[in-house]
C-alpha cells in the first residue's frame, strides 16, 4: 500500500495556527479501534477506486484475527487514529544458504491530514525495532510512490524489477492450441493450485515463503483474477491479474513451461477486457526462457527498483543481494 504525504493545518481562535496534538506513543492495534482505522485508511487511500473494504484487500494484516500486525498512534481524545502502519513477518526462501532470512513487509503507511509533519511515522518505525529483534528480522521492506520521504527514515531503493508492456497486436495468433480457464475464487483444490503456481513461476534466489492456505486467501481478494492454460491435459501456464486497489490492469504473478500456453492467457485477458495492452512485472534475473519470450512478442521494457529496504541493524543475518530477490504481487502489502 502506498503512503500519502500532504500536510494540513487548521485554524484556532485568535487567528493562531496550530497542528492537532496526538498521543505520542506507538500502540499495538486493538480491534475496538476498527472504525478509527477504517476512517483513516479511507481518508488517505479512498481515491484509489475499489468498492471493497480494506480488510478484504489485506486479509493477512488487517483481519481482526491479527491485530498485532498493526501499529498506530491515537489522538489525545481517542476519537481519531493519527498514524498507522502494518508489518507482516515473512521468511525468504534462500537457495544455497542453509539459514532462512526473516524480513518484515510494511504497508498501509498513512498519517491523518491533521497530524502530518510531527514525526509520527518516525516514531512508529522506531517502535518496530524491538519487535524485529525478537523475531530476528533482518530487513524491513515497503513499497511507495514517495521514496524521498522514506529515505529520511533510513530506507534505500533496493533491487530491480522488470516492467513489461504487452500489446495485443503483437501477440501470436493461436488457433485452439490451448484452453484457458479462469480459476474460481472458491476453487476446491487450493493445494494443487498452489503447487502448480510454484512449479511454473520463474525461479528466483530469494522469494517469500507462502502456504497453500495463504495463496487461497489472497486469491479471494476482490478484483483478483487467476487464469490457467491447459495444454496436452496439463496446466502449462498461469497468470494472476489485479488485486483490489493494487495492481489494477497488471499481471503480477505468473509462470509457464510453454510460451504458447502463456500467450493464450494474455490473449484471453486482452480479448475479454477489450484492452489494447496490459502491464506485467517480472524478476530482474530470470532464465533465458522467459527473457526470450518477452523479446519475441515485442514487449516494451522498463525497469524500477523492487522495493525500499532498511536493515534491522541489531540482527545479524546473511546480507542479501536484492537484485536476486523478487516479491510476487500476492505477497506484497
Amino acid at each position: 500500500m502506498l503512503a500519502c504525504d500532504v500536510v494540513k493545518w487548521f485554524g484556532l481562535s485568535g487567528g493562531m495556527m496550530k497542528a492537532a496534538k496526538p498521543i505520542t506513543q506507538a500502540l499495538t492495534f486493538q480491534n475496538q479501534w476498527y472504525e478509527l482505522r477504517r476512517s483513516l485508511l479511507d481518508s488517505c487511500f479512498g481515491e484509489r477506486q475499489s468498492s471493497s473494504p480494506f480488510e478484504e484487500e489485506y486479509p493477512l494484516v488487517l483481519s481482526p484475527a491479527h491485530p498485532y500486525y498493526s501499529r498506530c498512534i491515537l489522538s489525545a481524545d481517542h476519537r481519531c487514529m493519527a498514524a498507522h502502519l502494518n508489518v507482516l513477518p515473512r521468511t525468504l526462501s534462500v537457495h544455497h544458504i542453509p539459514k532462512s532470512v526473516h524480513i518484515g513487509l510494511i504497508g498501509n503507511v498513512c498519517t491523518h491530514q491533521d497530524y502530518r509533519g510531527q514525526g509520527l511515522q518516525r516514531l512508529l518505525f522506531e517502535s518496530l525495532e524491538a519487535w524485529g529483534l525478537r523475531l530476528e528480522i533482518a530487513s524491513w521492506l515497503l513499497w511507495t510512490s514517495i521514496p524521498a520521504f522514506f529515505e529520511k527514515l533510513g530506507f534505500v531503493r533496493s533491487g530491480c524489477e522488470r516492467r513489461y508492456t504487452i500489446h495485443a497486436s503483437r501477440l501470436p495468433r493461436l488457433q485452439g492450441a490451448c484452453e484457458v480457464y479462469r480459476v474460481p475464487a472458491d476453487y476446491s483444490e487450493p493445494l494443487l493450485l498452489h503447487n502448480t503456481m510454484l512449479n511454473l513461476r520463474p525461479e528466483t534466489k530469494y522469494t517469500v515463503v507462502r502456504s497453500a492456505r495463504e495463496t487461497q486467501m489472497l486469491l479471494q481478494i476482490p478484483e483478483t483474477y487467476a487464469f490457467v492454460s491447459i495444454s496436452g491435459g496439463e496446466t502449462a501456464a498461469f497468470a494472476v491479474l489485479g488485486r483490489g486497489r493494487d495492481f489494477q490492469g497488471v499481471v503480477h504473478e505468473w509462470g509457464f513451461h510453454h510460451p504458447e500456453a502463456f500467450s493464450a492467457i494474455l490473449q484471453h485477458i486482452l480479448e475479454v477486457t477489450g484492452w489494447s495492452s496490459l502491464q506485467l512485472i517480472a524478476p530482474a534475473r530470470m532464465s533465458s526462457l522467459y527473457q526470450d519470450y518477452f523479446v519475441n512478442i515485442g514487449a516494451g521494457l522498463s525497469r524500477a527498483f523492487m522495493a525500499m529496504t532498511r536493515p534491522c541493524t541489531r540482527v545479524r543475518q546473511p546480507l542479501i543481494d536484492w537484485d536476486d530477490c523478487f516479491i510476487w504481487g500476492l505477497d506484497s502489502i
